[in-house]
């Protein structure tokens, strides 16, 4: 689960921040999860109205940590 810009995203961000990706890889580790980002996820804009909720909350998530 790693991207460097938005041009990196065939898929587009929404694939990146999927609730059910995130789970799994958080799941996954077994004893801690690390979580890096670049500021510019932040500035990417999703296709649809979901993938704006799911950047809403990724950003949430990353403020928490």
């Amino acid at each position: 689960m790693a991207t460097s810009t938005a041009e990196d995203l065939p898929r587009g961000i929404e694939f990146l921040l999927s609730p059910n990706r995130i789970n799994v890889a958080v799941s996954r580790a077994q004893w801690a999860c690390f979580l890096y980002r670049s500021t510019q996820l932040s500035f990417m804009e999703p296709t649809t109205p979901e993938g704006m909720v799911m950047l809403g909350k990724f950003v949430t998530l990353c403020k928490k940590s």
